[in-house]
């Protein structure tokens, strides 16, 4: 049987994997010659209530789900690089 690295160098060999990772190269290039990252972002919390009708749901809830896909959003910067905010509407019915 073929060794795990064995496997990973033909792997990333191959044309479709060599073709992939030029993508990705240049896409990051392309993103980092766009200039600083942003260190803050705003995200509109709109869309809530409307998910929470679409879902047979209270208002609320809705809201809550919005803040907890926020949350998901912040948990996955490790880096702590930038500040998050919502949008101050959505705060008081959340009870923050």
């Amino acid at each position: 049987m073929a060794e795990p690295s064995q496997i990973r160098k033909w792997f990333f060999s191959s044309p479709p994997a060599e073709w992939a990772l030029k993508q990705l190269r240049e896409l990051t290039i392309g993103a980092l010659r766009q200039g600083p990252i942003p260190q803050h972002v705003a995200f509109e919390m709109d869309g809530n209530r409307r998910y929470a009708r679409r879902h047979r749901m209270e208002t609320v809830e809705g809201h809550h789900y919005g803040f907890e896909a926020l949350a998901r959003v912040r948990s996955r910067d490790k880096s702590d690089s930038f500040t998050a905010t919502a949008s101050p509407s959505i705060l008081p019915a959340l009870d923050l």
